[in-house]
């Protein structure tokens, strides 16, 4: 993998960014379908934004672990660090502004 990352890195670089943001919006996605637009209880609407919280940074350790094995250059690494880290950082203030992001945005 990492011999055919070097050969085509060009092209490989903005690929890469596009499928971790692509996958961290995915997972996002499938836990506001679980949300049912607000119908589900309090306590129900806490596990789902736990889970989401706890399964999209697990899924940026692993992306940045990839990453950093494929990329050696310093300015691509931070590149891809920001990129990666982004999704989780907005999400982790929407938690904290409107307490569960799930329920608020489901609703519209």
């Amino acid at each position: 993998m990492r011999s055919f990352y070097l050969e085509h890195r060009k092209e490989l670089r903005i690929i890469t960014l596009l499928v971790v943001w692509i996958v961290q919006v995915f997972i996002l996605n499938h836990y506001f379908g679980k949300t049912n637009h607000g119908e589900n209880d309090a306590e129900t609407d806490a596990v789902i934004l736990l889970a989401s919280t706890v399964v999209l940074y697990l899924s940026s350790l692993c992306m940045l672990i990839m990453t950093f094995y494929l990329e050696k250059n310093i300015l691509w690494r931070w590149i891809y660090s920001m990129t990666i880290i982004l999704i989780p950082v907005i999400w982790t203030i929407l938690v904290i502004k409107t307490g569960n992001p799930l329920y608020y945005y489901a609703k519209l």
